[in-house]
């Protein structure tokens, strides 16, 4: 009887069809510079015909998202030159149209007009004035905003007041979906104004735009960091599928991821992080979509794949056993695709393309880079027409090891060196565990065509144990914490003792440390027994909080697996009213990592503050938005242009809407 043992591999194999991707090889090979290839980038999107041939001869498909480019483009505008600037410039400027509608829910004022390029449908079927095309966004977007922020719990977006309180939407002739500007801190959203050239053409192809594009929107609430991007598309594109579910325009991206190897997960090339979007339906299949928002929750304080870890600590996991979880699925589609167990939508996907096959009748070893986070695949057919298809995937995610590809050595042999019959119809792979962060993804199949998967190496034998706790805010400082509300965004820090079971020594362990969550909670897993160290990291604790009891390091010893819970620390809040200065005052310089400035908001707002010296001479500014209202603080390490102050007093001067709201003198000590 012919038996199938799936395990996983692939070549990086990409055909580089669209002018975008021309462009970034073109950049990758010194063909042009950096600064050109974002010059365009930016132009494929507003005026393709203002390229060079070069670029317009290949096909020009619309770019699905121009979110990636605009942040570029706020990240790195004064590489440009003077001549690019002023070409984009027009570009770049919040639109004006002649019209604008608000939409049912009152939430979004929709901008278009009837005449030139830019001009939407003019189809009005129930003559009351209005483009049916702009009613019907309308409409998306207000269903966009039911799913995602009322029905599935992330926060609301950014305020956008510059045309009135509602969110702003434009319609343009571009050659993209469209894409969220966040070039301000009133972002807004630009859509094409008929999507006639996209893959999903006319109203669909609006409406699974406005769940993406929104959802961008929400994701610029929560934090935006340039590396975050590739994790950002992702989800905007998984979010189309969950608010328009029979629409399913993320598949146009599949056959392009699924047909490369060897790429880690943060590729960003404005099509991989697209087809990333599978990633969240794993997710969402394995722990339900609310693990998306709690990734979000995390991603506050955490860069994106640490925030994926700390989220999956929170059901028992890690994300190296995800992102090998992750490729064994990869094999799940097509003629193999499991709907019930696997991607329910799996059937549609394409099959992973595996470029290195062989025979193997005898024993052999492979040498074989892998870079981190990415997956390489194999297939292999024994004399007997077993076939194994299996995975080497370096799931080191947080690049714990020296920089470059992971280079794994394994022995594949014969017969039962090479599988072992467990059952009469389920077989297993033996494949060694050599390198730290390496999985090994074995899927069996059984002579019934049932697929089971395994995962290896598996640590179910070991007895490891757990710690956490919450980190408190408390109404008093007496000796019996008062417990009212847990405080984000602190960081928790974990030390193992080496064998000699003590601190301080070469051998000591540092274990990734952990940020609370929105309520307060921390938690390390997979601990084998030993001594730890659980340390509160000050300087993570914002005004104006102080510690309770002033322990902020904790001794503990876990034996036999056990569970450490309820391991608190505890915090109180200093009156408002009595801010001081800075804190320290005076901020001795070397003795603490920065000053805190405080003061108070009465709504979220952009804040500048400015710090003069005693003659009155400005040496120092900073602007931020902050996103709370109550009691901020700016930090400032007493430095200018990387040189501390000399000792002194000094004022500062914080201002909001063009009013000072605070003034204030502080003493540096050298």
């Amino acid at each position: 009887m012919k038996k199938s043992i799936i395990v996983i591999f692939f070549m990086y194999q990409f055909v580089l069809g669209r002018a975008i991707q021309q462009i970034q090889t073109d950049a990758n090979t010194g063909r042009i510079t950096e600064s050109q290839a974002l010059f365009y980038e930016a132009l494929l999107i507003h005026d393709p015909s203002q390229l060079p041939s070069r670029y317009q001869e290949v096909t020009r498909e619309p770019v699905k998202c121009g979110f990636g480019i605009s942040s570029r483009l706020q990240q790195s505008w004064n590489l440009l030159s003077d001549e690019q600037q002023s070409v984009l410039e027009p570009y770049l400027v919040r639109p004006v149209f002649p019209y604008s509608i608000v939409s049912p829910s009152g939430l979004f004022r929709l901008h278009y007009t009837t005449q030139g390029a830019d001009s939407v449908s003019i189809d009005d079927a129930d003559a009351n004035g209005i483009p049916d095309f702009v009613e019907e966004a309308g409409k998306a977007f207000d269903f966009a905003h039911e799913v995602i922020v009322n029905k599935m719990g992330f926060q609301q977006p950014p305020l956008d007041d510059a045309n009135g309180p509602e969110w702003d939407v434009f319609f343009k002739d571009i050659n993209s979906y469209g894409y969220t500007e966040s070039l301000t801190y009133q972002p807004y959203i630009v859509m094409d104004n008929d999507f006639s050239d996209v893959y999903t053409k006319g109203l669909d192809g609006m409406r699974v735009t406005s769940a993406h594009e929104f959802f961008h929107l929400v994701q610029l609430g929560y934090q935006y960091r340039d590396s975050d991007v590739f994790l950002m598309e992702a989800s905007a594109v998984w979010m189309e599928d969950v608010v328009y579910d029979h629409i399913n325009d993320y598949l146009q991206y599949l056959h392009d991821f699924f047909s490369q190897e060897n790429v880690p997960i943060t590729r960003r090339n404005y099509l991989h992080e697209y087809g990333l979007c599978i990633w969240f339906h794993f997710l969402s299949k394995r722990y339900g979509q609310d693990i998306v928002r709690q990734i979000w929750d995390q991603i506050i304080h955490n860069a994106a794949l640490q925030a994926c870890d700390m989220a999956f600590n929170i059901y028992g996991m890690h994300l190296n056993d995800e992102i090998a979880e992750f490729y064994g699925w990869n094999l799940m589609t097509g003629d193999r695709a499991d709907t019930l167990d696997f991607y329910p939508e799996g059937h549609m996907y394409p099959e992973q393309t595996i470029t290195e096959k062989f025979e193997l009748s005898e024993s052999r070893v492979f040498r074989r880079s892998v870079q981190k986070t990415g997956a390489r695949y194999f297939k292999a057919s024994l004399d007997d027409q077993t076939t194994i298809i299996w995975a080497m995937v370096n799931a080191d995610w947080a690049f714990s090891k020296p920089v470059g590809d992971g280079l794994l050595q394994i022995q594949l042999n014969e017969a039962d060196l090479y599988f072992n019959q467990i059952t009469d119809s389920v077989y297993s792979v033996l494949i060694s565990d050599q390198g730290f962060g390496w999985r090994y993804i074995a899927m069996v199949q059984k002579p019934d065509n049932i697929i089971v998967m395994n995962v290896y190496p598996e640590f179910s034998e070991l007895q490891l144990g757990t710690v956490s706790g919450t980190v408190w805010i408390c109404q008093d400082s007496a000796d019996t914490l008062m417990k009212s509300s847990g405080l984000s965004g602190i960081t928790i820090e974990c030390i193992a003792a080496g064998e000699d079971s003590l601190f301080g020594t070469e051998d000591d362990k540092k274990i990734p440390g952990q940020q609370t969550g929105s309520e307060g909670k921390y938690n390390f897993f997979a601990l084998p027994d030993g001594s730890y160290q659980i340390k509160l990291d000050e300087s993570s604790v914002p005004y104006p909080y102080v510690t309770v009891d002033g322990e902020l390091l904790k001794m503990i010893h876990i034996e036999n697996g056990e569970d450490i819970t309820e391991l608190d620390f505890g915090f109180w809040s200093v009156q408002e009213e009595a801010l001081p200065a800075c804190i320290p005052n005076p901020y001795v310089l070397n003795e603490w990592p920065d000053m805190k400035i405080p003061f108070s908001l009465e709504s979220p707002d952009l804040v500048k503050l400015t710090v003069f010296s005693s003659q009155g001479f400005m040496i120092y500014s900073d602007e931020k938005y902050f996103d709370t209202a109550g009691t901020a603080y700016f930090r400032w390490d007493g430095q200018v242009n990387a040189e501390f102050m000399p000792s002194g007093i000094y004022l500062y001067v914080i201002v909001c809407r063009g009013k000072a709201i605070r003034r204030e003198k502080i003493a540096i000590i050298r």
